[in-house]
């Protein structure tokens, strides 16, 4: 486990790992088969737009998540996921995401016997 853990680590130094769950919204995971042997997240231009302006929405104009779920509702976008409707929850998600900011990073967390 130590020389995994050690592997791990030595190719997140490189940039080579993703420090990410999964795509958050706005970005399409590209595996290594797909991307010709590098693993990558690619920019959805439609979606990242959205989250832009969801920052705006929140952030500039102060209002509040049901209000960016009822604009989100009036305009027809869906989900990442394909649901008609957003929860606060997500857009919450979306917001407090670390990605969004360029700080995620690999090995925030420790396990501790």
């Amino acid at each position: 486990m130590e020389r995994t853990r050690r592997g791990r680590r030595f190719a997140a130094r490189q940039g080579r790992v993703s420090v990410l769950a999964h795509a958050p919204y706005g970005y399409r995971y590209i595996s290594k088969h797909d991307g010709d042997g590098e693993a990558r997240y690619d920019i959805v231009l439609e979606e990242s737009g959205l989250v832009r302006e969801m920052f705006t929405w929140v952030g500039v104009e102060g209002l509040s998540l049901g209000e960016v779920v009822r604009r989100l509702a009036k305009r027809g976008v869906p989900t990442q996921s394909g649901k008609a409707r957003w929860d606060r929850a997500t857009i919450r998600g979306i917001l407090i995401n670390p990605a969004y900011v360029g700080m995620a990073r690999y090995g925030k967390t420790r396990l501790l016997p």
